[in-house]
């Protein structure tokens, strides 16, 4: 059981940032959508890209049949996670102790 305090902070801050959108909606000014058409970028958050190879990459990953709305679902996933990734950094959970253990 001792192993699994160190989620504890991880798990608080994603329970946070869900009921107060306060977090997510800091982070979530710097997401957006495709560059440009051609670019190959799906979306950006906090500067780092989502391109089209990253998203074919975890769409192998996970396998399956993958209609227009699991696409969709998909990258949806795919940028929360980045929003949530990018909120605990935010909040620089990467230095707590507990959180490294």
């Amino acid at each position: 059981m001792m192993g699994n305090s160190k989620w504890i902070p991880v798990i608080f801050i994603f329970c946070s940032v869900i009921l107060s959108g306060n977090g997510w909606g800091d982070t979530a000014k710097n997401a957006s959508g495709p560059a440009s058409p051609d670019s190959g970028t799906l979306a950006v958050i906090d500067g780092k890209p989502i391109t089209m190879d990253v998203f074919k990459a975890e769409m192998a990953r996970r396998r399956g049949e993958f209609d227009a709305q699991r696409k969709g679902e998909l990258l949806d996933s795919m940028v929360r996670s980045e929003l949530l990734f990018a909120a605990a950094k935010n909040e620089k959970y990467e230095n707590d102790p507990e959180v490294i253990a």
